[in-house]
């Protein structure tokens, strides 16, 4: 029977119930993807891939140090050292798969943004951001790493966890605000901007649950400043868990509610179609009789030249579409 009092079973058993959801909602995103994989799925696979390597982690046993005195002292000493050193590797293994799992979670969100971003230049903006997304976990694990090197004590304990300073502490919560900034900005104004239906309701989507990662590292970051105890090992697994299920959320609602994605070339042209207000064309020569031409020399010029277009542009397929853009855009100016 589990001993629920146990630090450790605790850590396992909410590693257990967090991870089984946000493996799953995963896989679901990976089979509604799965004709259609862009780089925003590679970063979900790859936290998956660090949540996987994060349970094993957890589930690793932690040698207790014996310290009887017997005549086989190398022997005892051996064991000292190789408990020790399996309690530090689990920690680490913990600390780094935190990381990886939480930020590549993000990245997913921000390649998903840049996805459906209908703008190239706000996409290279966004591509930029990504770059700093990548960085930064790598100077928080380095922060880690050198915080808890130097500290001995933690290291034979019988369950081996470093004491982060509040500096750690501090900058975690930098890094959290200013990601979880950017990623409920953008969505925000992308929605002032965007009339597209379907895009709309995608932004919406990402913008609610970043709001809940949001909250949930603001706990762990709290929790950090609070506590030394096993509290916050609880708070970061729970918050890396919910930040890859927020990642998976909008990908698998927007599916569920049949919202299929127009391509990237057709949003550019409604964009750029919908930014045509005066169109002056030539009218086309007219095969039926005198009373139909002198009706419609009798319209006025900007009604008729935008019927003619308009019903020319829905008749054709998409690439013809786009081939008459630069001519509609002359013709405007």
């Amino acid at each position: 029977m589990l001993n629920l009092h146990d630090p450790l079973v605790q850590v396992r058993v909410t590693s257990v119930t967090c991870s089984s959801v946000a493996i799953l909602s995963t896989i679901c995103r990976i089979v509604i993807r799965r004709r259609k994989l862009w780089i925003d799925d590679a970063a979900a696979i790859f936290s998956l891939l660090a949540l996987v390597a994060q349970i094993v982690a957890v589930f690793i046993t932690p040698s207790t140090p014996s310290f009887t005195h017997t005549s086989h002292s190398r022997l005892n000493l051996a064991s000292i050292e190789l408990g020790t050193n399996i309690g530090e590797i689990r920690y680490y293994i913990i600390a780094v798969t935190f990381f990886a799992v939480l930020w590549s979670a993000r990245l997913s969100i921000l390649f998903s943004l840049v996805r459906i971003n209908p703008f190239p230049e706000q996409q290279t903006k966004l591509k930029f951001v990504a770059v700093v997304f990548i960085v930064i976990p790598l100077l928080l694990v380095l922060q880690c790493f050198l915080t808890c090197a130097p500290k001995p004590a933690w290291k034979s304990w019988a369950i081996p966890q470093c004491v982060l300073d509040n500096s750690s502490a501090i900058c975690q919560l930098i890094a959290d605000v200013l990601s979880d900034g950017v990623l409920l900005y953008v969505p925000t104004r992308l929605l002032m901007i965007l009339s597209d239906k379907n895009l709309r309701i995608r932004l919406i989507l990402i913008f609610s649950t970043c709001i809940i990662t949001s909250l949930v590292g603001l706990a762990h970051a709290i929790e950090i400043f609070r506590t030394s105890d096993a509290s916050r090992v609880y708070t970061a697994i729970i918050e890396n868990n919910i930040a890859l299920i927020v990642c998976n959320t909008p990908v698998i609602l927007t599916s569920m509610i049949d919202l299929k994605e127009a391509p990237w070339e057709e949003r550019h042209l409604l964009h750029d179609l919908r930014n045509i207000e005066l169109v002056t064309l030539p009218s086309p020569i007219s095969e039926g009789t005198d009373d139909n031409n002198h009706n419609i020399n009798n319209q006025p010029a900007l009604r008729r030249n935008s019927r003619i277009i308009d019903s020319n542009i829905h008749a054709m397929p998409l690439p013809d579409r786009a081939l008459l853009l630069p001519h509609l855009h002359r013709a405007t100016t």
